[in-house]
């Protein structure tokens, strides 16, 4: 979990905030919010072992779905463009879910992620 995804998260990070300074979330905040963003999708490992026993993949979860956290990406980049690139909470949503999705595409070459759950 931590291995791949925080690095792939901070390396993320550095690449959106050097094309992308003109935000108004800080340094900090901006690694930050990419990082923890990167790892979240694996949130539903509590799940899998305290709850599940195992039962089923945690990356057949909801967290793991592309169908989940595309529209939430979307959405926060209209409202981003909407407000002219204002808007801090868009680009905290935008940056997050895009830390998400790198998450659920670096997990697809490890295996079993369902890519159009749960349409089919």
């Amino acid at each position: 979990m931590f291995i791949a995804h925080l690095p792939s998260g901070y390396i993320l990070a550095r690449l959106l905030h050097q094309k992308f300074k003109q935000t108004k979330i800080s340094h900090k905040a901006f690694f930050s919010i990419i990082m923890f963003g990167a790892i979240f999708p694996d949130i539903d490992l509590f799940y899998f072992y305290l709850f599940d026993h195992r039962s089923v993949h945690h990356h057949k979860y909801f967290l793991h779905w592309f169908s989940f956290w595309i529209p939430i990406f979307v959405i926060a980049l209209i409202y981003l463009v909407k407000t002219k690139y204002n808007s801090k909470i868009a680009w905290m949503f935008s940056l997050f879910a895009s830390a998400a999705l790198l998450h659920i595409f670096l997990d697809t070459f490890v295996g079993d992620v369902w890519l159009f759950a749960p349409f089919y």
